[in-house]
């Protein structure tokens, strides 16, 4: 009987020590996946901050877009829940037997999502809001400019963003007016496989703009590997790469090049749609102006902060997270210009106490940004001591939910019990939140693994065995 008794400690004992967090990770960091990775992982107790697991938790790695957590939490606590921004319609002149003689301005205050996903009102929505407003007017006939006024008008990329990154959807930057989400649709026919597949449209339309095709249409089975490369203030783009074959239209997103310029065309294109003739000139202010007896004829509100913010999370999105930095700065006093330069970011970031970082930009985008995995346990622990728990997870995406996080963990019964930021580029794909044991205690994690050779799948795999495991055994370990 002392026999099977010993049997059955050493059992329990043994069995204990394969789910240990110790032994999980180092299986982990093991695993094919990420074995000849740099991989950094920090785990602590969200109350009492006591590390749970730590490998090379204080060196610097590539954060991609799990940076867009500092971002917002900073930008709600700043600016406010309900901060808006104001994009308005104005007239000068007097309407005259139905011709207006004088100038139509569009002033802008930076709205990042003006017509885009944040926005409850669609773009071709509010492009004919902006235009009907005119014609019920009684206007028929401009005589006078048409001018859209930005607050300033800096270059929006980055110089350390990569160059297929620029001319895309997602790197398309921060601009003093921003419509769309600064993003077209590019419709192609790509029905023969070897053929360069035709460009049949873009939506919205883009005046001016020209799409230099070098791309070749592959099989069924091929997937999208097509970049569009171009200056963001140039209307040229080439395409290069390989799009999979379709019967239907296959579709890509690009970035709509110096947006206020795309507006200000689309616009006066809007109006003669609509009746209205107009025989002024056209232009881009880079700063406000007033004029004698000037008149809003027509406004809009943005979205309140904290949708853009959640947004910007869920959906990832580049050019939100970059305003957000960017008013962060200018609010506080660290530049005028409105243009981002790191120094003032890392700056602005080192009077809330982070250390180990070096920021490039706004969004991620940038492969030259650079965090320890221990910032953002410390960071996550700080949101929830000053903004509680339940707030905390409410602004962090939710798996099984909300955005991109809903595919994570996806068939697992502890999905649900994990709030997190994902953030991908080439060769690095990295995972920050909180999660929650069965048992019902909180924990702040970063898994962060840089410079892998084999996919992003089987890297995503990795993990979220890793994470799922460790939420299991920390409930034993801690019995």
């Amino acid at each position: 009987m002392k026999k099977i008794l010993n049997l059955t400690l050493v059992f329990a004992i043994t069995t204990l020590l394969a789910q240990s967090p110790r032994t999980l990770t180092r299986q982990f960091l093991q695993n094919p996946a990420v074995a000849r990775a740099i991989t950094g992982i920090h785990v602590t107790d969200l109350q009492t901050g006591r590390e749970i697991v730590g490998v090379n938790q204080n060196r610097l790695f590539i954060p991609a877009s799990t940076l867009k957590t500092l971002y917002v939490f900073t930008a709600l606590d700043s600016l406010g829940d309900l901060f808006t921004w104001k994009t308005e319609l104005l007239l000068t002149g007097k309407i005259r037997h139905d011709t207006l003689r004088g100038n139509i301005i569009i002033r802008s205050w930076g709205d990042p999502a003006f017509g885009g996903q944040a926005d409850p009102t669609a773009f071709p929505a509010l492009l004919k809001e902006m235009t009907r407003a005119l014609r019920s007017a009684g206007i028929k006939a401009v005589q006078g400019n048409l001018e859209l006024q930005i607050p300033a008008n800096p270059y929006p990329a980055h110089g350390s963003w990569p160059v297929e990154d620029i001319g895309n959807y997602y790197g398309t930057g921060y601009w003093g007016f921003n419509f769309n989400d600064n993003t077209y649709k590019l419709y192609l026919d790509a029905r023969e496989t070897g053929k360069v597949p035709a460009v049949v449209q873009t939506v919205p339309d883009i005046p001016r703009l020209h799409i230099y095709n070098l791309a070749r249409t592959g099989t069924d089975e091929d997937e999208d590997s097509a970049y569009l490369y171009g200056d963001p203030t140039s209307f040229t783009r080439t395409l290069i790469g390989t799009v999979p074959r379709r019967d239907s239209l296959f579709v890509l997103k690009g970035g709509i090049p110096y947006p206020p310029l795309s507006f200000i065309m689309i616009f006066k294109n809007a109006l003669e749609r609509e009746g209205i003739t107009f025989d002024g000139k056209w232009f881009v202010r880079p700063k406000h102006k007033t004029y004698p007896q000037e008149q809003v004829f027509w406004s809009h509100v943005s979205a309140p902060l904290i949708r853009i913010a959640k947004t910007t999370l869920n959906k990832s999105v580049n050019l939100y997270s970059e305003a957000l930095a960017r008013h962060l700065v200018e609010k506080n006093a660290m530049q005028t210009d409105r243009y981002i330069d790191k120094d003032s970011l890392n700056a602005y970031f080192h009077k809330l106490g982070f250390r180990r970082i070096d920021l490039e930009d706004g969004s991620g985008l940038a492969p030259d940004n650079l965090i320890a995995p221990s910032e953002f346990t410390a960071f996550l622990r700080r949101r929830v001591r000053t903004d509680g728990l339940e707030r905390t997870l409410d602004i962090l995406p939710h798996a099984g939910e909300e955005g991109y996080a809903r595919f994570f963990m996806k068939n697992s019964p502890l999905q649900k019990n994990i709030w997190l930021k994902s953030g991908s580029v080439s060769k690095v794909h990295n995972y920050i939140g909180i999660f929650k044991t069965p048992g019902g205690k909180y924990y702040a994690f970063a898994v962060m693994v840089n410079h892998f050779d084999t996919s992003h799948k089987e890297v995503k795999k990795a993990i979220e065995n890793y994470l799922e495991n460790l939420m299991k055994a920390l409930d034993k370990t801690a019995k």
